[in-house]
C-alpha cells in the first residue's frame, strides 16, 4: 500500500499506509487504529495546483482543460472533482486508434525541457503517445488502464529543444489494454521542467 506525495501532508495518519514486520515479543508504543480510523479517510485539499519542488523543481505546469485547441476526433468533456488539479480533468473518448487531441502551451524562455504528461488511470482507459510540434511519435506509449480505481501518474515523453513561445502537444490514441473496455484518456496537467 503506498500513498504518493513528496511534501508534509498535515493530518494525514501514516499508520493507515504502513505494514509493520517484527517476531511476536515485539512491542510498540503507538495507539491503536480504531474503526473510526478506517472509515473517515481524509478530504483532498479543494482545488490544489501542483507544485514544482524536489523532481519537478522549475517545472511549468498546464491545465489540460484550458490548453485544448481545436475540436478533437472523439468526444471531450470536463470532469470535475478534488482529485484533479484545480478541480478539473479533461476526458477524451477518442472515434479510433491513431486519433490525435492537440494541446497548447507557451514556453516563456528557449532551452531543453522534459515534457510530461499527468493522465488519470482508470478501468476504462486506453493507451497515448504524444508527438510535438508536429514531429515524430514518441516510443513511450502510456497505458493508462488499471483495474480496480482511479489514479493519477506521472509520464515522461523525453526532452525536447523548445523555442520561446507557442507549442503543440499531440496526443495519439494508442488503442486500449486488452483488459480494458474503453480506451479514454483522462488528462489532469501537462508540464515541463528545464534539463537534458
Amino acid at each position: 500500500m503506498e500513498l504518493f506525495h513528496h511534501t508534509p501532508t498535515s493530518g494525514l495518519s501514516y499508520a493507515r499506509i504502513v505494514y509493520f514486520y517484527g517476531t511476536s515479543d515485539i512491542r510498540d508504543d503507538n495507539r491503536p487504529i480504531t474503526g473510526l480510523d478506517v472509515t473517515q479517510g481524509f478530504t483532498l485539499p479543494e482545488n490544489w495546483l501542483p507544485v514544482g519542488a524536489i523532481g519537478s523543481e522549475g517545472a511549468a505546469f498546464y491545465q489540460a482543460e484550458e490548453c485544448l485547441s481545436a475540436n478533437p476526433e472523439g468526444t471531450v468533456e470536463v470532469r470535475k472533482g478534488d482529485l484533479w488539479s484545480a478541480g478539473k480533468i479533461l476526458k477524451w473518448s477518442p472515434t479510433r486508434e491513431g486519433d490525435p487531441l492537440d494541446l497548447k502551451i507557451r514556453v516563456e524562455k528557449e532551452g531543453k525541457y522534459q515534457v510530461y504528461a499527468t493522465f488519470v488511470h482508470t478501468p476504462r482507459s486506453g493507451k497515448a503517445a504524444l508527438s510535438m510540434d508536429g514531429g515524430k511519435e514518441t516510443d513511450r506509449v502510456a497505458d493508462l488502464f488499471t483495474p480496480y480505481h482511479e489514479m493519477l501518474r506521472n509520464y515522461w515523453y523525453g526532452s525536447y529543444d523548445l523555442t520561446a513561445g507557442d507549442h503543440t502537444l499531440t496526443f495519439l490514441s494508442r488503442g486500449r489494454n486488452d483488459q480494458s473496455p474503453g480506451s479514454e484518456i483522462g488528462i489532469d496537467f501537462v508540464w515541463i521542467r528545464p534539463g537534458d
